[in-house]
């Protein structure tokens, strides 16, 4: 019992030994706290983000990156705005306008080796769009 004891006294000393150390460092408790909860808690469903169409391959880049880093399956929904429509063509020849072939890829349209788009439905903009991730192969739908 007083292994359990030492312990738990270890543990406690531990934490306030931190609450103290950054007391006087200056940390910025509610800051490291809104970084744990947003690490930890995922953002509610009926809450995107809204972008310009304009902005959408700053944002698929590294939403490709993080897919290739991490295992299963990683998903992210905006909401683009913008008009005229969205398909692999158009999105493909936005690529190559900005010459990004190598960090998003499509081999059968000519724009570097790999494919880094499974498949891209047709949509009308303004629209909500959902990008799925799986072994580094994105699916927009």
């Amino acid at each position: 019992m007083n292994i359990v004891e030492i312990l738990i006294y270890f543990v406690f000393a531990f934490i306030i030994g931190a609450l103290v150390l950054g007391l006087l460092t200056g940390w910025d408790y509610l800051g490291a706290y809104g970084r744990v909860r947003d690490t930890l808690l995922a953002p509610k469903a009926d809450q995107f983000e809204s972008i310009e169409r304009a902005d959408l391959l700053g944002v698929l880049i590294p939403f490709r990156e993080e897919c290739l880093r991490r295992e299963g399956l990683h998903r992210t929904t905006l909401f683009l705005e913008g008009e005229g429509v969205l398909s692999k063509d158009t999105l493909i020849a936005d690529i190559k306008t900005v010459s990004l072939c190598s960090s998003l890829p499509s081999e059968s349209a000519g724009c570097g080796v790999g494919e880094a788009f499974a498949s891209i439905a047709q949509k009308q903009l303004p629209a909500v769009l959902t990008f799925t991730c799986e072994r580094g192969s994105i699916t927009v739908t």
